[in-house]
């Protein structure tokens, strides 16, 4: 669906990440339609055990990777 990413995993986050749970598979996720008009019961009725972020905290406002150009710079001549 094109959604970006948001933010990095550092240090041990990624032990946290690997505690999710995993059992629901790639093809049977939540309708984003429907989470969009229905909410968090939509969700919480068909996937009872789907983790969610609770709060997330912002440590910089200009993340490092965001800050690095991406479009090519033109060689000096």
């Amino acid at each position: 669906m094109g959604f970006a990413p948001f933010g990095v995993v550092e240090g041990d986050g990624m032990k946290v990440v690997e505690m999710f749970y995993d059992q629901y598979g790639d093809n049977s996720g939540p309708d984003q339609g429907k989470i969009e008009t229905e909410g968090k019961p939509y969700v919480d009725k068909g996937w009872p055990k789907l983790d969610t972020i609770q709060s997330a905290t912002l440590l910089t406002s200009t993340p490092s990777a965001a800050s690095k150009s991406t479009t090519p710079t033109k060689k000096p001549q």
